[in-house]
């Protein structure tokens, strides 16, 4: 089974047919060797597919979890708020800055 499409295009670079003696290639052999490149195409498919699905189901997962979280901080009791703490004047301006060269 290839596993991504350039091991398909691969495949498909490779691929010789048979020649009949008059009238070009088989028709058979070229029926054959299709059927082997479009099963390989549809098993490709399947497995992205899968891959798809197995990525969005973990995302929905995470997203119901963050919801959780969510409903779980929004229920839970909140604490006070803290006040910061007020300056008279701009610690940046203050005097003391001023003594050491910092103002």
């Amino acid at each position: 089974m290839a596993k991504n499409l350039e091991e398909i295009a691969k495949l498909l670079k490779h691929t010789k047919f048979k020649r009949k003696w008059f009238g070009g290639i088989d028709e058979e052999d070229v029926w054959k060797k299709l059927g082997r490149l479009q099963s390989e195409y549809s098993e490709l498919i399947e497995e992205n597919s899968r891959k798809h699905d197995a990525l969005v189901n973990q995302w929905q997962e995470y997203a119901a979890s963050l919801e959780k979280q969510l409903q779980e901080r929004r229920e839970s009791p909140q604490l006070p708020p803290v006040n910061p703490k007020v300056y008279s004047k701009s610690p940046i301006n203050s005097t003391e800055n001023q003594k050491y060269g910092r103002g």
